[in-house]
């Protein structure tokens, strides 16, 4: 039995649901710990009685010194501070000294054991996923090589080091914005390939795992039998990034800087679209934080300009204007 641990709000509660039904339908022993940033996301997936579901609010668990930097970071950031401490946690609940970390916005399409084999294979103590971006988005690795996905940490002495050390940088520094070498919880992961050599294991995408950000050179194509392949391989898990939905029913599926989304990637996203509403439905019709606020049309037309701009500028805005603006 694996143990996976992922963290979310409630506006992310229903692409967090839908994430650990697609995991449960293929493993459905498997244990999820689940980080609850506020009380109505324990309260919901409590109301849901699903077995091997733990429930951690951090109002509960997290000392003060940590829940104090809601107060200095953004809600994004602050999730992001509390990715190595997830691990942790994680850790704790696991039975068998591994623990791997999903972002919310995943959804599983086939079993991953195919990941889980390779990882258990490797006698590596770390896992993580490279971003690898299309040709056309290369400006984006100034954000970070590898992508804070699926992060697969075993309880050992190189496992515990990268924690710690993980755990130190995250709390001190950690930030939606570039700082040097620095970039929220993403940009650390950069040096692990030398910090931990022959004890880190980087799962590919060609073994059947795509994001928006690779669209373009990995098509996602469908099989009838198979389902969705990626790179001649089944797709395994898909990554959401900056999916929304909107009142009366209105996504948005992604920035379309990254490419046109293939006939099968329609389909794909239209799929994601059913299980998100699948999840409302399980939350009841009193659920509505995951709503965005802003028009749809506002919303694209703001995410085409920004993602129009050069890398430097988008940098530029978010470290020295907007803490004027928003008071930081």
């Amino acid at each position: 039995m694996h143990t996976f641990v992922t963290l979310f709000n409630a506006h992310y509660l229903s692409r967090g649901l839908a994430m650990i039904v697609s995991l449960r339908r293929w493993l459905p022993e498997s244990r999820i710990v689940v980080l609850c940033i506020d009380k109505e996301t324990k309260e919901r997936l409590e109301a849901l009685s699903f077995g091997n579901l733990i429930l951690i609010c951090i109002e509960e668990t997290l000392d003060e010194e940590v829940l104090a930097l809601r107060k200095e970071r953004t809600l994004a950031e602050f999730c992001w501070t509390l990715t190595p401490i997830a691990l942790e946690m994680g850790l704790k609940y696991s039975p068998n000294g591994v623990v791997t970390y999903l972002d919310a916005d995943l959804f599983f399409f086939k079993n991953p054991h195919v990941l889980l084999e390779k990882i258990t294979k490797s006698n590596k103590s770390i896992t993580i996923t490279p971003h690898d971006f299309s040709s056309h988005l290369m400006d984006l690795m100034i954000f970070g090589k590898f992508c804070v996905q699926w992060i697969t940490i075993f309880d050992d002495k190189y496992g515990r080091q990268c924690l710690t050390t993980y755990k130190k940088q995250c709390l001190e520094w950690c930030h939606a914005f570039i700082d040097d070498d620095r970039f929220g919880d993403q940009k650390y992961l950069d040096a692990w390939p030398k910090m931990y050599k022959d004890n880190l294991l980087i799962l590919e995408p060609a073994l059947g795992f795509g994001a928006p950000w690779n669209m373009r050179k990995n098509t996602i194509s469908h099989d009838g039998e198979n389902g969705y392949v990626i790179k001649d391989r089944e797709l395994i898990f898909f990554h959401f990034h900056q999916f929304k939905i909107f009142k009366n029913t209105h996504f948005f599926w992604c920035s379309s800087s990254y490419g046109r989304v293939s006939s099968a990637g329609r389909s794909m996203y239209k799929e994601y679209e059913r299980a998100v509403l699948e999840a409302r439905r399980l939350l009841g019709s009193q659920y509505v934080a995951d709503l965005q606020s802003e028009n749809w049309l506002r919303h694209f037309l703001s995410r085409t300009i920004r993602d129009s701009l050069p890398v430097t500028i988008r940098n530029f805005i978010k470290r020295r204007l907007l803490p004027i603006f928003i008071g930081r």
